[in-house]
């Protein structure tokens, strides 16, 4: 999965058009001191809960993808104003779930998504919960 976000054509050239840089990815982070500002824009992969065994019809794999960009940022438009880091995060994430979508053997089973643009500020950030299902096979492998 990180190889498949770090060598993504297409995140690759979206942070270096909006933030001139490419994203920094972490697998798992530390929950007291997590990415600031200054390591935006950033891709975490949270392995989660996963269900294997003989007993089980197919492999269940659960993980955690977070993101951010820089925001704090907006436009107006006569009476609308648009957070732009929060149309830019999402954008960001729509990204991260087609590369992840189309990376390894096994297609996304469920996928919740959200983001946020004021937990956080200045960093718009953005979650979301992945689930693939895999059919028994022997010698399957998920790598984060």
């Amino acid at each position: 999965m990180a190889n498949a976000l770090a060598t993504s054509t297409a995140i690759n050239a979206f942070c270096a058009s909006y933030f001139a840089t490419t994203p920094n990815i972490y697998v798992g982070f530390n929950r007291k001191k997590p990415p600031s500002e200054t390591n935006c824009p950033y891709i975490i992969i949270i392995p989660e809960p996963k269900t294997e065994g003989l007993q089980v019809d197919e492999q269940v794999y659960n993980f955690t993808i977070g993101f951010a960009v820089l925001g704090g940022s907006s436009s107006t438009s006569g009476k609308i104003v648009t957070q732009t880091g929060l149309i830019l995060c999402n954008q960001f994430g729509q990204l991260i779930y087609k590369a992840l979508a189309t990376a390894g053997n096994y297609p996304i089973y469920k996928m919740d998504y959200a983001v946020d643009d004021y937990a956080m500020w200045p960093q718009a950030i953005g979650q979301m919960d992945i689930e693939i299902r895999a059919a028994i096979a022997m010698g399957g492998d998920l790598s984060y």
